[in-house]
């Protein structure tokens, strides 16, 4: 009788599951979190991207439509359709709900390309809370007849699921886009006084 009791007990241990639900809740349940969070910020980062091109081509090819450019960048000062404060303030606009202002940057250059490479004819960003350099010197090699403008935008984009879990600085990145376009009337060597 004490082999059967003894026998009987150790099947008792091992087939209590009482808590075995709540326990693999606690593992699974974070993991299913960061991977959903993981999910989102990829989404994110894509959308972003995405939008950064978006960004890019508008701000190239609103210069490079443009008869003249004027040389105004402040932002709270627009007064003409051709200014280049114009042209940053449809930039930011296209790329909402990113915020540029703070979190990011828009360089517009016109340049000359040569056989070794361009010729910078002029540049200008506008007031910007990053603060980046342009990579120009990193084009392709373009025609060489005629002027190109091109629109640089930089942005800080800061993954959730790294901010939440208090390792964002490690976790940021600057997303890097460009756009180049023809100027469609005149060849916009210079910028003209702001009117």
């Amino acid at each position: 009788m004490t082999q059967t009791r003894s026998c009987h007990s150790r099947f008792s241990l091992f087939g209590n599951i009482s808590g075995a639900v709540a326990i693999e809740a606690a593992i699974i349940v974070p993991v299913l979190l960061i991977a959903i969070l993981a999910v989102i910020d990829t989404v994110r980062f894509i959308t972003t991207a995405t939008r950064l091109d978006l960004v890019a081509a508008t701000a190239a090819d609103l210069t490079a439509r443009a008869e003249t450019v004027a040389d105004q960048v402040n932002f709270a000062a627009i007064g003409a359709n051709n200014e280049l404060a114009m042209f940053f303030f449809s930039a930011n606009q296209v790329g909402l709900p990113n915020d540029l202002v703070s979190d990011g940057q828009v360089i517009i250059s016109a340049i000359q390309p040569t056989l070794g490479g361009h010729t910078l004819l002029w540049q200008r960003s506008g007031p910007y809370g990053l603060v980046m350099s342009s990579r120009l010197d990193s084009l392709p090699q373009l025609p060489t007849t005629g002027t190109h403008v091109v629109a640089e935008v930089f942005y800080r984009f800061r993954p959730a699921v790294l901010e939440t879990l208090g390792v964002l600085t490690a976790a940021e990145a600057v997303l890097y886009r460009r756009a180049v376009f023809r100027p469609r009337k005149t060849a916009l060597t210079a910028l003209e006084p702001p009117g």
